[in-house]
């Protein structure tokens, strides 16, 4: 069996897809690459092409645009004969010890069992200059953590076969998905294992054409998500949540079939919300976070 699959999914990436290339390809884990392009009209393709001609380890498939979730998860269910797989956007830089790191922590996994490894990330702007990390685990990840906050990118993770399987037995609509790494994350956590390492392993550019971004700093950090509130990312996460319960409520522990159905139940009226609240075990990664969680949720943030 081949050792690696990164799966990227490009739209519209010439400016950084060379670099992008370039740092998969001279990973001290060698790798194949299999890029599903989302309808592209610039010169991705060509990019793409031109790479794939010269280096055989290179699948290129044309794809007509569906949206950077759907185009992952079409990547997945191509997603055989490996034993591990990574997510790959089309403008970041890997450092050449990313995926051996992660094959070393997949490699003490049970391999029966889904597994997913993420780490942090070095933030940097067009040029370059860094900028800070992506968030770093603070507290232990577990289910009450995973249900309204994802702090494994796409970018950033690392699964094995089993994984991979247990995403294509159970499939999803879609549409209730925030994104494809934060699905992988609930179910890994839930019904797998998961490792994650605070050693950052990707430069992860931040520009006006990120999919997923953070903000710069402190109050980049706080007005980032007050614009994904503004733009439904909450009601997105609930959303999810509520797929997750549709699928899985009956394969979940008391204790957590409890907190899900309390957490999607409890919305119909502040005084529902703040009953929920005053009971809840679910938390993000910093207090602050936590807190600003607590806030939105009383008022009606995470309601569908």
């Amino acid at each position: 069996m081949n050792r690696i699959l990164v799966l990227m999914s490009t739209y519209n990436g010439e400016a950084y897809l060379r670099e992008q290339l370039d740092s998969i390809l001279y990973q001290s884990e060698p790798a194949d690459i299999l890029v599903r392009d989302d309808g592209s009209i610039d010169l991705t393709l060509s990019i793409l092409d031109a790479y794939a001609k010269h280096y055989p380890q290179i699948t290129v498939i044309r794809g007509e645009n569906v949206g950077v979730v759907r185009s992952f998860f079409s990547l997945l269910e191509r997603a055989q004969g490996y034993e591990y797989y990574a997510f790959a956007d089309q403008d970041d830089i890997w450092l050449k010890e990313k995926l051996a790191c992660a094959v070393r922590s997949l490699d003490q996994m049970d391999q029966e069992r889904p597994a997913l490894y993420a780490s942090c990330s070095q933030l940097v702007d067009n040029n370059m200059k860094a900028l800070g990390t992506t968030q770093k685990c603070l507290k232990e990840l577990s289910f009450y953590n995973v249900l309204i906050q994802n702090i494994m990118p796409g970018h950033a993770q690392v699964f094995n076969q089993a994984m991979v399987d247990f995403v294509n037995e159970h499939p999803v609509n879609v549409n209730n998905i925030v994104v494809h790494d934060f699905w992988l994350a609930l179910l890994a956590i839930t019904f797998g294992q998961v490792a994650f390492d605070n050693e950052p392993h990707t430069y992860y550019r931040q520009h006006t054409t990120n999919e997923i971004g953070y903000g710069h700093g402190a109050f980049g950090w706080f007005t980032e998500r007050i614009r994904r509130v503004m733009k439904a990312k909450a009601k997105e996460i609930t959303r999810q949540d509520q797929e997750f319960y549709d699928h899985f409520a009956y394969e979940l522990p008391d204790d957590q079939l409890e907190e899900l159905t309390n957490l999607l139940e409890s919305q119909r009226n502040v005084f529902t919300r703040f009953y929920y609240l005053c009971h809840a075990n679910v938390y993000r990664q910093k207090k602050v976070e936590t807190m600003l969680f607590y806030v939105l949720y009383l008022l009606g943030g995470y309601h569908i």
